[in-house]
Formats: structure tokens, C-alpha cells, sequence
């Protein structure tokens, strides 16, 4: 009887617990825990690589930035509004899509919009 009172605030308790540790991690898990996973470094070279007028370069930085992000995405998708998520997927293809065109001013401006969405989420 008494380990069933237990039960009955422990199970509600713990649930709250761990629900409060993943919806406040996001900013935690968007870090890089590996190479592959560097969003902000990846997105740092691909800028490098605009501004240098590089594109076959930028398209592969670009082509890793996407892989990188897919990667955090499926870390950090029950902490982050999903709102903010599709935002920063969908300038991550209008990035590759100016880098496609080599058109550098509208790759600055969506890298740019990018660096934003990435330092709000989380």
C-alpha cells in the first residue's frame, strides 16, 4: 500500500521532470556534439566561400550545412517550435539555391537571415 502512494507521486513527478528537461535542452542539443553535425562552422565556411566568389566550394560547404542541420534537427525537434524549424530548412534550400545561381548578394542576404534563425533557436 505505502509503495503504491509512492508510485502514485513519483510517476507524475518524474513525467513532469523529464518533460521540463526536453522542452528547455534546445539551445543545449543545438550545439555540435561531432564534425558532421557543425552547424554554425558550416555555415561560417559557406559564407567564406560566397563572399570569395568560391561556388563550387560553397555549394559542398552548403550541401554539408544541410546534412549537419538534419542531423540537430532530429536532436532538438521536441524543444524547439516547429515554426522555427521549417523556417531555417527552408533558408537552408533558398541559400543553395542562390549559391546554385551564383548569385552572391541574394546568398549573403539568406545567409544572413540563416545566422539570425540559428542564434533564436533553442
Amino acid at each position: 500500500m505505502n509503495t503504491r502512494k509512492i508510485l502514485l507521486y513519483l510517476i507524475p513527478t518524474a513525467f513532469v521532470i523529464i518533460s521540463l528537461v526536453i522542452m528547455t535542452s534546445g539551445s543545449w542539443l543545438k550545439h555540435s556534439f561531432t564534425d558532421s553535425d557543425d552547424v554554425s562552422g558550416y555555415l561560417s565556411a559557406t559564407s567564406s566561400f560566397v563572399v570569395s566568389e568560391e561556388w563550387s566550394e560553397a555549394v559542398r560547404n552548403a550541401e554539408q550545412l544541410d546534412s549537419a542541420w538534419h542531423e540537430v534537427l532530429a536532436r532538438i525537434q521536441y524543444s524547439v517550435e516547429r515554426d522555427d524549424l521549417a523556417t531555417i530548412t527552408e533558408t537552408i534550400a533558398r541559400v543553395q539555391g542562390a549559391i546554385a545561381a551564383e548569385d552572391r548578394a541574394s546568398a549573403m542576404i539568406e545567409i544572413s537571415l540563416l545566422e539570425r534563425l540559428w542564434e533564436d533557436v533553442g
